[in-house]
């Protein structure tokens, strides 16, 4: 169901009187631009033009009336306030203006010649006496005069073109802008406007991940904060880059965060509340690239300027800086800076979540936006999904897989698609992506269903996987002109033979689909699809590509393409050595790229998609990425300290379990994860401890609780035992497992009282470890030992 503009709810809350007085008080000129847009609204198919002027005889406005019998044209006189009886003068000049309207035609700027006026209909913004409206028609004698009343003008103004009862351009633009962005998402065939289902996610504040205590015991904690928080940040002009993992809703916060702040504006504007409305602004990061000046930026994405001086603009809204080339990241990313330096905003910009560590992002604090829960994930189910049985299937699946599957909003989407077509839940990302093509494609119409299929699915995947990846993989872009796309489609067609018939029938199947965008520019509905079909193209000439293990290796290490590599290996299931040992020796941009590194470490990312690899492949595969975090924890520690001199040490650390997390974090992948613990276990030194904290960090909620609470006291016993030589190994290890230790009393206690006791012995090394205190912050304890010893001090004196 359509979503009624924001501004007609207003509306009807205003009561008549209110609305009436309005439209009498309104300036001719302004009226007379509120009829056109009504007339123009009531009747899309007419003409309507504003006659007024020395040559209108009589006429305000003219409407040519189309339809399928021939064009009648109605002369339109518009008058203001009230006409009574008395008001003789008025009537007098109205019936003339109504006498003029029939006898002189009207020439139009659209139309050749003149045009005779067949209807006239006078239109009064206030009240019409009883009186006043039998002269006006008796003393008339032309048969096609209509009159309207302000009775009428109000219900029609109210239905049709709510925005004249305020500031009718300032409103119509912000309106405009919310239902651009309201249509705008993955589910517009499903849903009219995104506000009807989109589900409020958290915002982890990765700037502030360790606190000290005033009791000096050490806590590594993540803030995690509502979404609205963003709004908060806005009013403190905050430069963020908020990043998240593929199809974790990053533009659909970005788009509903737009639509929020400018509801906020339509309000102050309806109720003239503010002079200045503060509105943000929402560009593509690719946008930015040839866009060299502020003014450029303003005039592309900005207000019309014959109202811009009502505007301010309180947001900067950047996203997708990871669509655009790796190259061009840093500039747009300066660029995002200055501009929105220069107009006094808050500056927004949302990546991936490998590009927290560039050197663009250095200048902005960090937020992550973070994939639903799964209390989330049921009130979203519950928004789209209207068959109770289907309902509680997906409910019941993602109970099995929630540990399985990141739960982001595309994931949850495409798995509902799959329930309503009665197919099972996949257990992994590409098998997820498998199925939902099958779906979309007509895989399940023709097996299951028996329908019968214009075009093979298959010739419909592989028109996909070619046109991803000679049009967009080769070209290095990810949309296409609409020419360009037609160009291609003939070329394919050709190779089949097809008629223009055929081809115009394809084009549909393929629009109804729903993986492709198809207007005057083509693009894949999301990245996510081309980087699949980029995948299925070369895992289907794989036998044909000289040298893969180096194509692939020199595609994962892309910027661009990374993900690419990922649907490769979730579509074959496997991965070899030789791959893995390819993407380990990768130097050509150096040993000291800190981006290279962490793609390293995402090693056990590819394992999880390939999870059908053989045992001895994983392990291969953890023990060579994992050694690629002490490079990470050092070039870190480099990057963040040219802005942040005296940043703690163990933020690398903090850093390091948050890309094992990604690496490491799955049910496929624990065997041989818990091997390689026992491994480090048996030769127990602060490096392969720390190892093995990562790897059990990466699946604390995804293990037993009796067999975290098992390995957390072997790691507390071998953490002890090892050579105190290495005190801020020893303490750091520390640090990291009372942390994990949440939850298990008797330990935690252990290991605080620890830490308190090499805190005492090593201030110095904990003042480097660890953030100092927060300022002019102290417990209540230091609070009486302090008034203790000022009263001591008394007493001396």
């Amino acid at each position: 169901m359509q979503r009624e503009p924001r501004i007609r709810e207003i509306v009807k809350a205003l009561s008549e009187n209110t609305k009436g007085d309005i439209l009498r008080k309104m300036d001719e000129a302004t009226l007379r631009k509120g009829l056109k847009e009504l007339l123009q609204n009531m009747e899309p198919d007419s003409y309507v033009e504003i006659y007024h002027g020395p040559q209108e005889f009589g006429k305000d406005l003219v409407m040519v009336r189309r339809s399928a019998f021939g064009d009648n044209t109605v002369g339109i006189v518009v008058a203001r306030g009230d006409i009574r009886t008395k008001s003789s003068g008025l009537i007098d000049k109205l019936k003339s203006q109504i006498e003029q309207c029939f006898e002189h035609p009207a020439w139009l700027e659209s139309i050749k010649g003149p045009v005779n006026i067949q209807f006239v209909w006078l239109m009064i913004a206030g009240t019409l006496s009883k009186g006043a409206n039998v002269r006006l028609t008796t003393e008339v004698s032309r048969p096609n005069l209509t009159i309207f009343d302000l009775k009428w003008l109000i219900e029609k103004f109210t239905q049709h073109y709510p925005y004249i009862f305020f500031e009718s351009s300032i409103c119509e633009y912000i309106e405009k802008k919310i239902e651009e962005l309201e249509t705008k998402h993955v589910l517009a065939d499903r849903v009219r406007s995104l506000t009807d289902y989109y589900v409020p996610q958290s915002i982890g504040v990765l700037d502030r991940i360790i606190e000290i205590t005033p009791e000096a015991v050490f806590s590594i904690v993540s803030e995690i904060t509502p979404i609205e928080s963003l709004k908060e940040a806005i009013k403190s002009r905050q430069k963020l880059l908020i990043a998240g993992e593929p199809g974790v809703g990053k533009s659909t916060a970005m788009h509903k965060l737009a639509i929020d702040l400018l509801s906020k504006s339509l309000e102050q504007a309806t109720r003239k509340k503010a002079e200045i409305l503060e509105i943000p602004l929402l560009v593509k990061a690719r946008d930015l690239i040839v866009i060299e000046e502020l003014k450029e930026l303003i005039e592309r994405f900005g207000p019309p300027p014959e109202i811009r001086k009502r505007f301010k603009i309180n947001a900067l809204l950047v996203d997708a800086l990871d669509e655009a080339p790796g190259e061009s990241r840093e500039t747009i990313a300066n660029k995002a800076i200055e501009f929105a330096s220069a107009l006094g905003c808050a500056l927004f910009i949302t990546s991936r979540k490998i590009d927290l560590v560039r050197k663009e992002s250095i200048r902005l604090e960090k937020r992550e936006l973070l994939p639903l829960q799964y209390g989330q994930a049921l009130t979203l189910c519950d928004r789209l999904i209207q068959d109770k049985t289907k309902l509680d299937a997906l409910k019941s699946g993602l109970k099995t897989i929630q540990n399985q599957l990141i739960m982001t909003p595309l994931t949850l989407l495409l798995l509902i698609d799959l329930v309503e077509a009665d197919r099972e839940i996949p257990s992994s990302l590409v098998l997820l992506y498998n199925k939902f093509f099958d779906l979309a494609l007509g895989v399940e119409d023709r097996l299951r269903k028996g329908l019968e299929i214009l075009f093979e699915p298959e010739i419909k995947k592989n028109f996909l996987s070619e046109l991803a990846y000679h049009e967009f993989f080769l070209k290095s872009r990810d949309t296409i002109g609409k020419e360009e796309f037609n160009r291609f489609l003939e070329e394919y067609a050709a190779k089949f033979q097809w008629d223009a018939k055929q081809l115009r029938l394809f084009v549909s199947e393929m629009e109804r689909a729903g993986i492709l965008d198809i207007r005057e520019v083509v693009s894949f509905v999301h990245n996510t699809f081309l980087d699949y079909f980029i995948a299925l193209r070369i895992y289907d000439n794989r036998e044909e590509i000289p040298d893969l293990d180096s194509y692939l290796t020199k595609m994962y290490f892309d910027s661009w393409w990374y993900d690419v590599v990922f649907y490769y290996a979730g579509l074959k299931q496997a991965i070899t050595k030789d791959l893995i040992d390819s993407i380990i020796r990768y130097t050509e941009r150096g040993e000291k790229d800190i981006i290279d590194c962490v793609s390293k470490v995402l090693v056990g990312k590819l394992l999880q998609a390939a999870w059908r690899s053989p045992a001895e492949v994983k392990m291969h595969g953890i023990k060579e990425s994992q050694a690629f975090c002490a490079n990470i924890k050092g070039l870190f520690l480099d990057l963040i300290k040219q802005r942040y001199p005296d940043m703690p040490t163990i933020y690398s650390d903090i850093y390091a379990l948050m890309i094992c997390e990604t690496a490491y974090g799955s049910r496929h992948l624990w065997n041989q994860e818990r091997r390689l613990i026992d491994e480090y276990l048996q030769e127990p030194n602060h490096e392969h401890i720390l190892r093995a904290i990562q790897l059990l960090w990466a699946n604390k909620d995804r293990i037993p609780q009796e067999e975290k609470d098992s390995l957390m006291k072997q790691l507390y016993a071998a953490t002890t035992a090892t050579t105190k030589e290495d005190i801020e190994g020893y303490a750091r290890n520390l640090l990291l497992l009372r942390v994990l230790s949440v939850g298990n009393k008797a330990l935690y206690k252990a290991i605080e009282k620890r830490l308190t006791r090499q805190y005492e012995l090593h201030p110095e090394l904990f003042e480097r470890l660890v953030p100092s205190r927060k300022s002019g912050f102290r417990s209540k304890k230091a609070i009486e030992a302090a008034r203790r010893k000022k009263l001591a001090r008394k007493k001396k004196s």
